[in-house]
């Protein structure tokens, strides 16, 4: 052997001590010459040498191992790559042992899963080892030719004890776990089918005036395809069955007597709950003009609640599965029968006519867009209202006229109340108060005569009308008080035409408001559902005149507007008195409003004997500074939004209303949040719409 190999010999034999060290070591025995020479105790380990190539056998059986474990999971085992598979036991086959430290480690690992530590915490413990420890005998047998194999070893332990935890978790909630579909509660069970058709017949007289949904042909056809496989699940058609239970609903809510309204209220709300249980399916699922029609009824019916917000999300889908459908573009119906597409055309419009309503009273962006909407309304025709009455003629024109109302109370939300406004100077804005107060006054010389506001003789129309047609004019009335609800504060930078421009819009709002008042008394209240939902017109002709007082109390027609919230104040007094609904609590907010008229028009004229209030009520006057706050509000929300702040459950609206009243009235020092004013027979909780 050479020099140089025996050096060679005795650099790989070296002593521990040496080897730590790194020094050249003599291997001489029983002690070297430098451990010889410090005192130290002399230790040659052995030779580290590749070993057997038993590493590759077991690396093997891990990965059967690891592949028997997830065909238990129920994953696919992922053995290719070995190509080999073993039984269980040769993880203890005395002829493939390796280090006995792994073997230890590996067995608690599969005793103790939830505990297993990571093979590099292993080596990074060992790394971190002090060097003046003398190395064990099992340690030294690992060479740095096996660095491969560990990590090839680690990566099969981590894939073993990744899993082996979870497996009985897995198999517990597998066996828990229902893989069906979604399963609808039925709250009660449809009538006798000879019992809703004769309900269908005469329920939606007034219904179909103000929003002709609800045809009795097809609903009758609907009743004998769900009786003619009475055991089918509601899943099985979600668009019939809520279309069907929403239908019994809104006529046994409209047909309800006073003297057994609360038992007919409770059960108009059990037939609700199954329509609304299908509201996923046909959210996600409606692919036809039957589920928009289920829907618009349940949004229909939940008017006759004080839940604005279930209502707008009711709308917005009944929009959003409008455009889908693709109902907005005529192209639509270039392939249809005339009955179908004057079904699916009606339908569509009184979805529009619900969500420019919705935008209006609540301050809520639209979701249709009338650049892109090509469909005509010029031969829109509306559902006779009975199967007795066969004339459609009126239903049909308050239907146009209302559709016509929509798209300028569109307008108006968008040029004013909406961001276009921000971008214009006051002559732009004041440009486009003309155009809608012009557009307003062309739209009601349109009107037939025999509806027309001047002209209509309450008498002589039919009594399924009265309705409808208050709704109409409600809503321009409403559209009046808005666009001026605006123009008032607008300053012109000429003096003259910004004192003409208020008195002129002052003025118009006073009318409007007065208007509105003064039909009060044409409105039906055997429907409490549908009066509450009227209300937020007058309570905003009642905001609208309180301003105008404040404003200016010595204006000649300060009287007058004291006069008129005291009708609404009469109004709701009868209301409570006949017990027709709830109103306490309306009613005393709207004579606090009265009251705070009285007092500020007595601080320069004295009124008291004539109106019967006292005017000993100073700590209410209304502050300098708090008017001009209330002013900036205003700009921003309309009277109808204040108001159905109110009456109605949106957030936003109801923290705007409070922060207007809390000024106004000082009984209003705490949101309105948690008592509301709208009656009890009306919340959607109290009947059992809830979210368990």
């Amino acid at each position: 052997m050479s020099s140089k190999a025996r050096e060679t010999k005795k650099a790989l034999n070296a002593c521990s001590q040496c080897q730590r060290r790194k020094k050249r070591c003599d291997n001489r025995s029983p002690k070297c010459s430098s451990c010889t020479e410090r005192s130290l105790t002399c230790i040659y380990e052995g030779v580290r040498r590749r070993g057997p190539g038993k590493g590759r056998v077991y690396l093997q059986k891990l990965e059967a191992r690891v592949a028997e474990l997830e065909s238990t999971l129920g994953k696919p085992a992922n053995t290719a790559s070995s190509g080999l598979v073993a039984p269980d036991t040769s993880l203890t086959n005395p002829s493939y042992t390796i280090s006995p430290n792994h073997s230890a480690r590996a067995r608690d690992l599969v005793a103790v899963p939830g505990n297993s530590p990571s093979v590099t915490d292993a080596d990074t413990a060992q790394k971190d080892a002090p060097r003046d420890q003398p190395t064990t005998p099992k340690s030294a047998r690992l060479s740095a030719a096996s660095c491969s194999y560990n990590g090839a070893i680690s990566s099969a332990k981590e894939r073993l004890f990744a899993a082996f935890p979870e497996r009985q978790t897995v198999k517990s909630f597998s066996s828990q776990a229902d893989h069906g579909p979604f399963i609808s509660p039925i709250f009660i069970q449809l009538p006798p089918k000879h019992q809703a058709q004769s309900m269908f017949e005469v329920a939606f007289n007034e219904i179909n005036y103000i929003l002709p949904l609800f045809n009795a042909h097809i609903l009758s056809d609907l009743l004998e395809e769900h009786y003619a496989d009475p055991t089918a699940s509601p899943g099985k058609n979600p668009a019939r069955w809520a279309m069907l239970n929403a239908a019994i609903a809104v006529a046994i809510q409209s047909r309800a007597a006073l003297d057994s309204q609360t038992k007919m209220i409770e059960l108009s709300w059990s037939f609700f709950k199954n329509a609304f249980t299908m509201y996923s399916a046909i959210a996600f699922r409606g692919a036809d003009v039957l589920a928009l029609e289920a829907l618009l009824a349940m949004a229909i019916f939940m008017q006759g609640s004080s839940d604005m917000w279930t209502t707008s999300a009711l709308i917005s889908t009944a929009v959003r599965l409008s455009l889908t459908l693709g109902l907005h573009q005529k192209s639509y119906y270039s392939l249809l029968n005339s009955a179908t597409a004057t079904r699916s055309m009606r339908v569509f419009w009184i979805t529009y006519i619900l969500d420019k309503d919705m935008s209006a009273s609540t301050g809520l962006p639209s979701l249709y867009d009338d650049s892109v909407t090509s469909l005509g309304y010029s031969d829109l025709t509306a559902i006779s209202p009975s199967s007795f009455d066969t004339d459609v003629e009126l239903p049909s024109a308050l239907l146009r006229a209302r559709v016509e109302l929509a798209m300028i109370i569109h307008r108006l939300e968008v040029r004013l109340y909406h961001g276009t406004a921000r971008s214009q100077n006051t002559w732009q804005l004041l440009e486009e108060v003309v155009e809608l107060d012009g557009r307003l006054e062309s739209w009601k010389k349109k009107l037939p005569s025999n509806f027309h506001p001047n002209h209509i003789n309450w008498s002589a129309a039919p009594a399924a009308s009265v309705e409808s047609i208050l709704i109409l004019y409600f809503a321009y009335y409403q559209a009046l008080i808005s666009t001026h609800w605006f123009a008032a504060d607008l300053e012109p930078d000429n003096a003259n035409s910004a004192i003409w421009q208020g008195r002129s819009s002052n003025d118009i709002q006073a009318s409007a408001a007065s208007q509105i008042i003064r039909l009060l008394h044409h409105f039906p209240t055997q429907q409490p559902g549908r009066l509450w939902h009227m209300m937020q017109h007058p309570i905003s002709a009642c905001i609208t005149l309180l301003l105008l007082v404040y404003k200016n109390p010595t204006d000649t027609l300060a009287f007058s507007h004291i006069h008129d919230i005291g009708r609404v104040v009469n109004f709701l007094s009868q209301l409570d008195r006949e017990k027709v609904l709830e109103v306490g609590p309306l009613l005393s907010l709207c004579h606090d409003l009265e009251s705070q008229a009285v007092h500020s028009v007595s601080e320069t004229v004295s009124i008291p004997k004539i109106l019967g209030h006292s005017s000993d009520r100073g700590g209410l006057a209304m502050q300098e500074p708090r008017l001009k706050i209330l002013t900036q509000v205003t700009r921003a929300t309309s009277s109808v939004q204040l108001a159905q702040g109110l009456i109605g459950n949106i957030p936003s609206l109801r923290s705007t209303a409070f922060e207007f009243f809390s000024g106004l009235i000082p009984a209003w020092q705490a949101p309105p949040f948690e008592t509301s004013l709208a009656p009890s027979l009306l919340i959607p909780e109290r009947h059992g719409f809830a979210f368990a």
